[in-house]
């Protein structure tokens, strides 16, 4: 959908590869020069997960994050949050979530577990673009 919606407001858009360059010039990593007026770069992260190396904790194989319990546990005593946490969900499986608002939702929620709190992680995050005015 989000392809075909600026293809039609004439954008060009390339769904893979890097690209090196200045100004309006872009060398894409196939050798192809491109001038452009903007670039928009689209990128997805892996968490690092050195940390927890030393305190055995597991990472998720296809995920990346480290797996955590419905109360955002990854040890006894031991919380992950945000985007390094891999949690279940109940309605979509196990996730991992790389957005601003999981980040303050679930930091919250596991500050409130390493108190007690005993609270299972249930929220939906929201996601937003403006694409056009």
């Amino acid at each position: 959908w989000y392809q075909r919606r600026v293809r039609e407001a004439v954008v060009s858009t390339q769904s893979t590869g890097t690209c090196k360059g200045s100004g309006v010039e872009v060398t894409l990593n196939n050798g192809e020069q491109l001038q452009v007026d903007h670039i928009l770069v689209a990128v997805g992260l892996e968490p690092s997960t050195e940390l927890g190396d030393s305190a055995g904790l597991e990472v998720h194989a296809q995920m990346g994050g480290y797996v955590v319990n419905a109360e955002l546990e990854a040890r006894s005593n031991l919380f992950v949050a945000g985007d390094a946490a891999c949690f279940y969900d109940p309605v979509l499986g196990r996730r991992r979530v790389e957005h601003h608002d999981h980040a303050v939702v679930s930091g919250k929620l596991a500050g409130q577990n390493m108190t007690g709190a005993s609270q299972p992680y249930h929220h939906q995050s929201m996601f937003w673009s403006d694409l056009w005015p």
